[in-house]
């Protein structure tokens, strides 16, 4: 099994490159930025974690769903605010994306 990383600044054409790959026969694609959205969704340890770390002021007006833009304003705003949500996170994806790769690599897909 192969596994490349692939990276790059808003609008250099990733998501283009991605969809290329995709359509290979025997590619697979594993979305870091969707598996980030997952371990943050609601009646996950993250989404918990997410609130009781950040407070209220974080959710959608319903109260369901993170509020992404109102999240970021916190946390893109201050380093240490942005460590506590990768402390949170990072195990989290980390641990999806192990999942997957091990999931490819017995269906003996390449993986990007």
């Amino acid at each position: 099994m192969i596994v490349l990383g692939l990276t790059g600044g808003i609008g250099c054409g990733k998501s283009t490159v991605v969809e290329i790959i995709e359509s290979v026969p025997g590619f697979s694609v594993i979305d870091c930025d969707k598996l980030a959205k997952e371990v943050v969704e609601p009646g996950t340890g993250g989404f918990k974690k997410v609130v009781e770390q950040f407070g209220k002021d974080v959710l959608t007006d319903d109260g369901k769903r993170i509020d992404r833009k109102a999240l970021g304003n916190i946390v893109f705003s201050k380093d240490e605010e942005r460590k506590k949500l990768a402390d949170i996170t990072g195990p989290r994806i980390f641990m999806k994306i192990c999942l997957q790769l091990v999931y490819h690599f017995f269906k003996g897909k390449f993986t990007w």
